[in-house]
This record gives C-alpha cells, structure tokens and sequence, in this order.
C-alpha cells in the first residue's frame, strides 16, 4: 500500500503553450478506451473563471507512453 495521502496533480499544456494545473479525480474505461477526470488546481487566477470545471481527458497510447488529449467533437 502507498505510504502518498492528497490528491495528485499534473500539470499540462494547452494549445496556446498555457500551462494548467489539474487534480486527478478518477480514471474510468468506456468501450475499450480510458478517460481521466480533473478539477482546475485552485489559484488566485482562476478564482472566477467559468470556464473553471471539470476537465475530461482521453489517454492515448502512443510509442509505449501515456498522453492525455481532449475529446474529440
């Protein structure tokens, strides 16, 4: 069992080259393919954003490495 208590943050990048800091909060599988789910980290920049919510990524396997990507539309 881990001896790690909290909660676990990544930090991405997005289109624009912004950095964002999410929250894990669960990963769940869904017709053979893996979503992780993410709280925006809470700074003093994003207090009051609306766009502040959940964030749902898929994980893609590419060369024998996890990326995250958004949905597709």
């Amino acid at each position: 069992m881990s001896d790690e208590f909290g909660p676990t943050f990544i930090t991405v990048t997005d289109e624009d080259g912004n950095e964002i800091a999410l929250e894990f909060i669960d990963a769940l599988e869904y017709n053979g393919q893996m979503y992780q789910a993410f709280f925006p980290a809470e700074t003093e920049d994003n207090e009051d954003d609306p766009d502040n919510g959940l964030v749902i990524l898929k994980v893609i396997h590419e060369d024998g490495e996890d990326l995250l990507s958004t949905l597709d539309s």
